[in-house]
């Protein structure tokens, strides 16, 4: 089955939206949009984070600069999602026993 180009631009808007979601927490990294367009905003932030990360400078998303990505997006922002989530659990749970008195 080939690639096609709305699989294409799907892989796309996946790792803009890693990219973008990696900018709210490190702040030198570039904020940028998930379009599914891989523009100059989508090759200056992927060169932005391969040069943060030591990688070859390519502006494109080669394997080892996909798992990095995907990783550093693992590691810093979906555990501090879940945090989150859980923290507001609990203010959610502490506040609805607050109102039962």
């Amino acid at each position: 089955m080939a690639y096609t180009e709305t699989q294409k631009r799907e892989h796309i808007r996946e790792i803009q939206g890693y990219l973008h979601a990696l900018s709210h927490v490190e702040q030198d990294l570039i904020h940028i949009g998930a379009d599914g367009f891989y523009g100059k905003e989508t090759t200056q932030a992927v060169e932005t984070f391969q040069k943060k990360y030591v990688l070859p400078i390519m502006g494109t998303v080669t394997p080892e600069t996909w798992n990095a990505i995907v990783y550093t997006y693992r590691e810093s922002v979906a555990d501090k999602e879940a945090w989150n989530r859980v923290i507001r659990l609990i203010a959610w749970i502490d506040e609805g026993i607050g109102n039962s008195e």
